[in-house]
């Protein structure tokens, strides 16, 4: 039977679809569940629910539990449905009437808002770490190559001359604006919602602020309705934080393609990074980088159906919400995953200076060359007009 269940029997196939793949998910969920709810279990100490001993034993127990989590030796059953009605049976069979006490002054609507929060921030921070790693590698590559000079590009063709340094250094930038944006977002997740129950607040009083600190919360959610209408909107902001890396990553990917070209040659990507061809002998496809390129669209495609999920949608919890979770938690994973790969290939990748210096033609001089005439007083685009029909002409001449 499940812990909300009245006497009216349910339809299994319904329970099943509603639950969906809440129970695969909420493994992930659990430890952060087991925390808050450890928390929760002090608070109700502090306003009387709980004697201190029925504390240590709910404490002990949690404790248990989270050590059968970490050794994979515990599982959420098709009657659990989720990780709350799964932590809420353990402590019930271990402890018996002091375990029928833990879902005293919450709902499953503040205490998952409670779990995802810590669990977003968690792996906010491991995201953080991982772009801080791509950043080292980048300035590594400034520190060994940075002086070599090559023709940077626009609209794909040779534009202006640049430096490794140069381009490092914008890339650098980039990854920093994201994890500002990220860490944004992990202070507004840093906030207490537990103790706003389904949205309504309780008929008991809670130390809400207790609470955020035992969970080191920077804060606590003022209201309720606020809180539940917070989920999908938070978690739209960390899909777009998120996916700000992606677009670092996508453009990063296309440079290190464009200029590991064999005919261009700027950069090698090391053979250990690549794949071959099952017909062409000579092939080294950067197969990684098309990957990480792509998946900037994949993250793009989350952010989409976690936007559209909430639309419409009154004030209040709604089960569609349930629907994000699992785009939330596969964009960390892509995320992180993307990075330690572009970590990997920019240990290894390699500049050609020979090359970098051949794509230094004339052409890639021409913007430099009408300054000069700038500097002894001609007009700029006197000067531009002057260099542009010299260029097109000698051009045809050497045609």
């Amino acid at each position: 039977m499940k812990l909300w269940q009245k006497d009216v029997p349910h339809d299994e196939v319904a329970s099943s679809f509603a639950s969906s793949s809440d129970r695969d998910l909420d493994m992930r969920l659990l430890p952060f569940d087991c925390k808050a709810s450890i928390a929760h279990a002090k608070s109700l100490h502090k306003i009387g629910i709980l004697e201190s001993e029925e504390l240590a034993a709910i404490k002990g127990a949690l404790t248990d539990l989270l050590s059968l989590v970490e050794k994979g030796e515990f599982t959420i059953s098709e009657e659990d449905e989720d990780c709350h009605s799964a932590i809420e049976r353990y402590l019930t069979e271990k402890l018996g009437d002091t375990g029928r006490k833990i879902h005293t002054c919450r709902s499953r609507n503040d205490q998952v808002l409670c779990a995802l929060r810590l669990c977003y921030i968690y792996e906010i921070e491991g995201i953080v770490d991982a772009a801080l790693d791509v950043i080292a590698m980048l300035k590594k590559l400034i520190a060994e190559k940075g002086d070599v000079a090559f023709a940077g590009h626009t609209h794909t063709r040779k534009a202006m001359p640049t430096t490794i340094k140069d381009w490092a250094d914008g890339y650098v930038a980039s990854i920093c604006d994201s994890i500002s944006s990220l860490e944004f977002v992990a202070k507004i997740l840093s906030s207490n919602p537990l103790g706003t129950g389904a949205g309504y607040g309780l008929p008991i009083q809670t130390d809400r602020r207790f609470v955020a600190d035992e969970l080191s919360f920077r804060s606590v959610d003022i209201n309720g309705i606020y809180s539940q209408i917070s989920r999908t909107k938070h978690d739209k902001m960390l899909l777009s934080s998120l996916n700000a890396f992606m677009y670092d990553l996508n453009r990063l990917s296309s440079d290190i393609i464009l200029f590991s070209y064999p005919d261009m040659g700027y950069f090698k990507i090391e053979k250990s990074m690549t794949t071959g061809s099952s017909i062409m002998p000579q092939k080294t496809n950067p197969d990684v980088l098309e990957v990480v390129r792509g998946y900037y669209a994949v993250i793009s495609g989350y952010e989409t159906q976690v936007a559209a999920l909430a639309h419409n949608l009154i004030s209040g919890y709604h089960r569609d919400l349930q629907l994000s979770k699992g785009a939330v938690f596969n964009s960390f994973d892509i995320v992180l995953s993307s990075l330690s790969i572009m970590e990997k290939v920019l240990v290894t990748l390699d500049v050609c200076e020979d090359a970098c210096k051949k794509s230094l033609s004339p052409e890639v001089f021409l913007t430099e060359k009408a300054y000069d005439l700038v500097r002894k007083g001609v007009p700029f685009r006197a000067a531009y007009r002057k260099v542009a029909d010299e260029y097109f002409s000698g051009s045809k001449d050497r045609e």
